[in-house]
């Protein structure tokens, strides 16, 4: 399944249970907690594609996910918001005689409430390639198969520099620079400047940037033909296939 299909299944069928009672256990055992936020840290894992070791913050960032914590803060302080405006029933008011703060309506409450906690979501404008995105989403987290993710998770790699011999193998340089995949590269670059009038005059950075997450100033369906020609450039340089073995003698 796609990673839409399987937020969905996690919201409905794992976090709905994550969330009953969560008002009253937050905060009563660190270790619980801490368990508790590894149960959607590894749906996270599975959701995106991603490897385990990721950063937690980074699959969150990418998934549009906040953490059970914040999540329970804003469940509790949503709670009070019913108490003090009457939205609940009247044996509750004593437990919140402390709770003054009113906004004229809990929708607004919440939105702004969960505009503090909540990652905006990066998305993958619908590309149909299962495979390709989570490759893309590996690229994004920074812990992939490329030499610099590898060696600062100390991942089965002695040194980050490319097999090219130019410089250490990162995003930007696997992307924008390596001369080992140049051919590729000229389909890719070719595809999305017919796209995008100014896209040869953009800096590496910017470059990779945009082939990694598109550009928000662009529509939907723009952004979708660049990362579905990010996507086939991943495939057609064959760099993910197999995971590189890097052990020098």
């Amino acid at each position: 399944m796609n990673r839409d299909k399987l937020n969905l299944m996690y919201k409905m069928y794992v976090c709905s249970h994550l969330d009953n009672g969560d008002v009253i256990y937050h905060n009563q055992s660190a270790e619980m907690m801490k368990k508790l936020e590894s149960v959607q840290y590894n749906a996270g894992l599975i959701v995106s594609g991603c490897w385990k070791g990721t950063s937690m913050d980074k699959i969150y960032s990418e998934l549009g996910w906040e953490s059970l914590d914040n999540r329970r803060n804003f469940r509790r302080l949503s709670l009070y918001y019913k108490i003090k405006n009457n939205l609940s029933p009247k044996y509750m008011v004593p437990l919140a005689k402390n709770f003054s703060t009113r906004i004229s309506a809990l929708s607004v409450f919440k939105s702004n409430f969960l505009k503090s906690i909540r990652p905006q979501k990066k998305s993958c404008f619908n590309v149909n390639d299962k495979n390709g995105i989570k490759i893309l989403t590996k690229l994004r987290v920074e812990f992939s198969d490329i030499r610099a993710h590898r060696i600062r998770h100390n991942f089965n790699c002695l040194s980050p520099t490319c097999r090219c011999g130019l410089e250490d193998e990162s995003n930007m340089h696997y992307l924008t620079s390596c001369n080992i995949f140049s051919e590729q590269r000229i389909s890719l670059y070719a595809s999305v400047s017919s796209i995008i009038p100014n896209f040869n005059s953009l800096n590496n950075e910017e470059i990779t940037q945009c082939l990694l997450y598109g550009n928000k100033s662009l529509k939907d369906d723009v952004n979708m033909k660049i990362l579905t020609g990010t996507v086939s450039f991943i495939k057609a340089t064959k760099r993910f296939d197999k995971l590189e073995a890097f052990n020098e003698t």
